[in-house]
């Protein structure tokens, strides 16, 4: 399949089990691959069936320390100087619409204060990677979500926390997605 051809996972569990297998037993991979392990973070989040994601989410905070620009401020309740972040499923569960509306903040922040400028590489290459969650997120919800009655509620969220960071025109895609006049 050719080099890096992990990054062309069709699934996303297998993805996150893949990527949160790399990040356990090589932590120093993250170096080089951050905006792939952040990508697989960020659509974990939003898959209708939980499997790893705290463990995931724990892993990936204690690498980070949260230093990221798209992961600072992120709300993840207690945690030690240990780097201890102690996450349950349950709980990861009722933080996750919070992590998603900080994490899509400051990509929307990131790229407000990229815009105009003579950008560096790295700053290039984290806008493209913002750019690029923000339409992973959308194919993923869509993807995941928009057939299934009982999930519109949590495609509003996610929509509603893309609006309000004004990265992308959500109405016209949640209208168009999913059939659903959205207010």
């Amino acid at each position: 399949m050719g080099p890096e051809s992990w990054t062309r996972i069709g699934s996303p569990v297998v993805g996150l089990h893949f990527m949160y297998h790399v990040l356990d037993v090589d932590p120093v991979a993250y170096q080089s691959l951050k905006g792939c392990f952040i990508a697989i973070w960020a659509q974990s989040l939003i898959l209708p069936r939980w499997s790893i994601q705290h463990l995931f989410t724990a892993t990936l905070f204690c690498i980070d320390r949260l230093a990221h620009p798209f992961l600072r401020d992120i709300p993840c309740g207690n945690y030690d100087n240990h780097c201890n972040f102690g996450f349950s499923a349950d709980s990861l569960a009722i933080l996750r619409w919070q992590m998603l509306d900080a994490f899509i903040t400051n990509i929307a922040q990131f790229l407000r204060q990229a815009e105009g400028t003579n950008p560096s590489t790295e700053i290039r290459m984290l806008c493209e990677l913002g750019r690029s969650l923000m339409r992973a997120l959308i194919d993923t919800v869509s993807a995941q979500f928009f057939a299934a009655t009982n999930h519109v509620e949590q495609l509003r969220r996610l929509i509603d926390s893309i609006q309000r960071a004004g990265i992308l025109p959500a109405r016209e895609f949640a209208q168009r997605t999913t059939g659903i006049e959205y207010r």
